[in-house]
């Protein structure tokens, strides 16, 4: 092979590169390019404004997929998922006719394993498996709501009271409740929700349960019985909590009167999960007052409940791959209505400037504490769970002693 045989190939081949390099940098229809894709995802409604916020930047990464929002009301049971590609499904339907469905789902293994980013041991402790059927993740969780404690602060300070700790104990709880009780002006140090579902906690936080390993109903054990008297003593002895006809006569007849006594200021304590703030603003258009959060009180244990949300895509989507990076990109993000479900961002100075710095370490604090109400756990309260809310109410609506309610609902919960 002669030298200018071999000049003249070394030429040609540094003018292909060149040409290549010139059609990477100013011919980019030389490359295969992502076909436009329309996708629409399904949300509640009171979240709104946060998704339209996360738009323009995942356009900015994706510009050939376009995201149509789409609402479902919030606490909808069953939104319609008809040419719906990516959803947010909430542990709130698991309870009633509104479980959450698998079967509606996409399994999402596959593309978890491309993403080398994705690590799971970043969440906190249940928030995957609840979302597993059969071994397969079916939904990424992005949020969190864990059950805590708010308190009003305004009245707190006319009390001159101190607010209290993220590690205050039962006795602590009561000892405030009843400086912050005032029936001259009808306040009251603590106030539960329509039902009394945070009896449900105050069980578990005594060491009480509701099924053994076996699922078999344990509702008349010591522990219940203990835990139970104690909350009944709220209403009955301390006087500190009102019933729910008490609450309609001190505060106003609704549709929830605990509702009505804390958005006017007569309510110290009260119980809800973290999104519950949100909920008083939508119940109360404009209703405004200054109050803090901490974790629930403990007894025997620390214990909370936590809900939870995550994305989904629909088994029937057409674009399933657009719908993953939306998924992903989402999963990202620090909720502004939840905390997030990746320890790392909840852990993140972001998320206490998001949230301010009470809240932030109130979540934190709930989290270590904390069971999900995931469809595992509801099928294995099963009916055990209905009759322990109902005793509940006897105890409290009624004047029942909790041995006896407890005991009628344990013999009730072993019907077939």
């Amino acid at each position: 092979m002669s030298l200018n045989f071999r000049l003249h190939r070394l030429i040609s081949i540094l003018a292909l590169v060149g040409i290549l390099l010139s059609a990477l940098a100013g011919c980019q229809q030389l490359l295969p390019m992502n076909e436009p894709v329309t996708i629409t995802f399904m949300y509640p409604d009171i979240d709104k404004g946060y998704y339209e916020g996360l738009l323009p930047k995942f356009k900015e990464l994706y510009p050939y997929i376009t995201v149509q929002l789409k609402t479902y009301q919030w606490f909808r049971n069953r939104p319609d998922l008809d040419n719906v590609d990516v959803y947010v499904a909430s542990s709130w339907n698991n309870f009633g006719e509104g479980n959450l469905d698998f079967n509606q789902m996409l399994n999402l293994d596959s593309y978890i394993s491309q993403e080398s980013s994705f690590n799971p041991e970043e969440f906190y402790a249940g928030a995957l498996d609840a979302f597993r059927k059969d071994g397969q993740l079916m939904a990424v969780p992005y949020g969190l709501d864990p059950y805590v404690m708010y308190y009003n602060r305004q009245v707190f300070k006319s009390y001159n009271i101190a607010a209290p700790q993220p590690d205050w104990t039962w006795n602590e709880f009561l000892q405030i409740a009843q400086k912050l009780t005032d029936p001259a002006v009808g306040t009251y140090g603590y106030v539960a929700s329509e039902g009394y579902p945070d009896a449900f906690f105050f069980l578990f936080q005594h060491g009480g349960r509701l099924v053994d390993a076996t699922g078999s109903p344990t509702l008349n054990d010591p522990a219940n019985i203990a835990a139970m008297e104690w909350y009944s003593d709220l209403y009955h002895k301390y006087q500190v909590a009102p019933t729910h006809e008490e609450a309609q006569k001190a505060f106003g007849y609704g549709r929830d009167p605990a509702v009505v006594g804390i958005v006017s200021g007569k309510a110290g304590m009260w119980a809800g999960s973290l999104t519950y703030r949100w909920a008083l603003q939508q119940y109360v258009q404009g209703a405004k007052f200054d109050w803090g959060m901490v974790p629930l009180p403990r007894d025997v244990v620390a214990f909370t409940g936590a809900f939870f949300e995550g994305y989904a895509i629909n088994k029937e989507s057409l674009y399933a791959d657009a719908s993953w990076k939306w998924i992903f990109y989402l999963s990202q993000q620090i909720p502004e209505r939840l905390m997030p479900a990746r320890r790392p961002l909840a852990e993140s100075v972001a998320y206490e400037q998001r949230v301010g710095r009470e809240i932030a370490n109130a979540t934190r604090a709930s989290m270590e504490n904390a069971i999900l109400a995931s469809p595992d756990m509801v099928d294995q309260l099963g009916n055990s769970f209905t009759q322990f809310m109902e005793a509940v109410q006897n105890m409290v609506d009624n004047g029942v002693p909790a041995r006896e309610a407890l005991e009628t609902a344990q013999q009730k919960a072993l019907q077939p």
